[in-house]
C-alpha cells in the first residue's frame, strides 16, 4: 500500500467519523433548553412531563437551581408535597438567597400541615424579597391555619384561586429562562 492510498484510507475514517457525530451533535440538547420546555409544558398544565424535562435538565446540569425550583412548583400542583420540599430543599442548598423557592417551600410545607415551618419558610422569603406579597398572604394563611394572628395585609382573592403561586413562579421562572 503505497502513502497515498493509506492518506486517503486514514482521511476517509475521519470524514466517516466525523459525519456519524454531527446526528448527535445536532440533536444533543442543553440543559437549559429542557428547563424551558418543561417551564412551557408546567405552564399548559402538563405537570408531570414538566417534571421529566426538569429531570433532564438536572441531569445535565445538576446545580440548576431554578430546575429544582421549577420542578418542586410542578410536585406541589400534583400534591407531591413531600418530594417538593425535597426539590425546595436541594434548589435552597444551591441558591440559598432566592426567595421564590423558599415561598414555594412554604406553600408545600402548608399542604402538609407543617405550618410553623411553612411560617419560617415565608419569613425567609420575606426577609430576602420585603416587597414580596405573595409570601405574607401565604404566612398570614399558615398563622390563621396554626390559630395565630395573621398580620394585616391579607388578599381574599388569592386564597380563592387555587394554583396562583405556581403560575405566578412559573412566569417569574419564565423571565429567567435557561
Amino acid at each position: 500500500m503505497n502513502y497515498l492510498s493509506k492518506n486517503l484510507i486514514i482521511y476517509s475514517c475521519l470524514l466517516i467519523l466525523a459525519f456519524m457525530c454531527i446526528p448527535v451533535a445536532a440533536s444533543a440538547v442543553s440543559a437549559g433548553e429542557y428547563y424551558n420546555q418543561g417551564l412551557d409544558l408546567a405552564s399548559q398544565g402538563h405537570y408531570s412531563e414538566a417534571i421529566a424535562s426538569f429531570d433532564r435538565a438536572i441531569e445535565l446540569n445538576p446545580d440548576h437551581f431554578l430546575a429544582w425550583t421549577a420542578k418542586g412548583v410542578a410536585q406541589n400542583e400534583l400534591g407531591q408535597y413531600n418530594e417538593a420540599v425535597l426539590s425546595f430543599d436541594k434548589s435552597i442548598q444551591i441558591q440559598p438567597d432566592y426567595y421564590l423557592t423558599w415561598d414555594n417551600r412554604g406553600v408545600a410545607l402548608a399542604n402538609l400541615g407543617r405550618y410553623s415551618e411553612a411560617v419560617a419558610s415565608y419569613d425567609k422569603s420575606i426577609l430576602l424579597e420585603p416587597g414580596h406579597t405573595q409570601a405574607k398572604v401565604n404566612r398570614n394563611a399558615a398563622l390563621e391555619r396554626m390559630g395565630g394572628q395573621p398580620q394585616q395585609e391579607q388578599s381574599p382573592l388569592v386564597y380563592a384561586l387555587p394554583g396562583v403561586l405556581a403560575l405566578y413562579t412559573l412566569v417569574i421562572l419564565g423571565k429567567r429562562r435557561g
